[in-house]
């Protein structure tokens, strides 16, 4: 029994440990890929900062409400067989995520989360355990983020580049930092929140009981870790792949994207940091007059992808081990 308790420990540690990892390494360095493609910071500096910033992000959840996990506790499986849907869908998260990556295509973590969880609770329960509630909030945040990230993009832009400030390198190289910086820390307070909450019910399987505070915690350490890493596939692909990011452009689109993930978490919805990030881009990319839609379309597409094969990835494992 000992045995079995030990195994089931460790397969649960690691399903859950390992969504959260990828979670900071494919997904967080968006929040810092303009600063290094602006020349603002080094990626190894970059990387430590926003490492810094997500555990810290996560640990003041709590100012927040936790609004957005208690969203995300709607959809996670319960009853007989809801561990192997849980996990099924962890093992979807982190399939999906490594896939994505070795093409250096930004991925949402977040979303591919939701998506396979929906999968794998309905392939446990059938079309009732579909939380259409949760979609409801999910596509709202979707459209919020993208629009809004956007037009403050472009419209930020606009506005330097009218203004004395576009000159002032060393200030704007500051500002960046600072912008990067908070954009890491709603990322940590944003993602975090859906992790620690499934986290809390993965450890409860194996008979651990676990407070919010300490699975915050224990996800905001791996969270840091796997952002560490620095994913710079990725923030190549953002920071640069879709239009040229100078530090005033910098500013524009972490300053667009924080507010409008901000604003979002706020209301307790589940949002995307690559879905932001990226809209953010092509929005000064338009600003600019000068925009990869090659790279665009090949992200969108992606994005597109994500709901469906998350959703089948954890339908179909959790079908074959019930």
């Amino acid at each position: 029994m000992t045995d079995f308790f030990n195994m089931h420990f460790l397969v649960s540690a690691a399903l859950i440990l390992s969504a959260v990892f990828v979670n900071g390494w494919t997904d967080a360095p968006n929040a810092v890929a303009t600063c290094v493609a602006s020349g603002a910071m080094t990626l190894r500096r970059a990387a430590n900062m926003a490492a810094v910033c997500n555990f810290f992000g996560l640990l003041l959840t709590s100012a927040f409400g936790n609004r957005v996990a208690k969203r995300v506790a709607e959809t996670v499986p319960s009853g007989n067989g809801a561990e192997v849907a849980v996990y099924a869908a962890l093992l979807s998260v982190v399939v999906f995520a490594v896939v994505a990556w070795s093409f250096g295509i930004p991925t949402s973590e977040s979303h591919a989360l939701l998506a396979a969880l929906s999968g794998a609770a309905v392939a446990k329960e059938g079309k009732n355990g579909l939380n259409s509630g949760l979609w409801w909030s999910v596509i709202l945040g979707i459209i919020l983020t993208s629009l809004l990230g956007f037009l403050l993009g472009y419209v930020l832009k606009r506005l330097l580049n009218v203004s004395r400030l576009r000159e002032k390198r060393r200030l704007l190289t500051a500002l960046e930092i600072i912008s990067a910086a908070l954009l890491s820390l709603i990322h940590g307070a944003q993602d975090g929140q859906k992790f620690t909450i499934v986290a809390m019910s993965v450890f409860s399987f194996s008979g651990l009981e676990i407070t919010y505070g300490a699975a915050t915690l224990l996800c905001a350490v791996v969270l840091a870790l796997g952002t560490a890493v620095g994913g710079a596939r990725i923030i190549k692909k953002v920071g640069s792949g879709i239009t040229a990011v100078d530090e005033g452009g910098g500013v524009c689109c972490d300053t667009a994207a924080f507010i409008s993930i901000f604003v979002c978490t706020l209301f307790g919805m589940p949002v995307s940091t690559t879905h932001t990030k990226t809209s953010a881009v092509l929005g000064l990319g338009v600003a600019n007059r000068n925009v990869n839609t090659k790279t665009y379309y090949e992200i969108f597409s992606l994005w597109l992808l994500t709901f469906p094969v998350c959703f089948i990835l954890g339908w179909g494992i959790t079908r074959l081990c019930l």
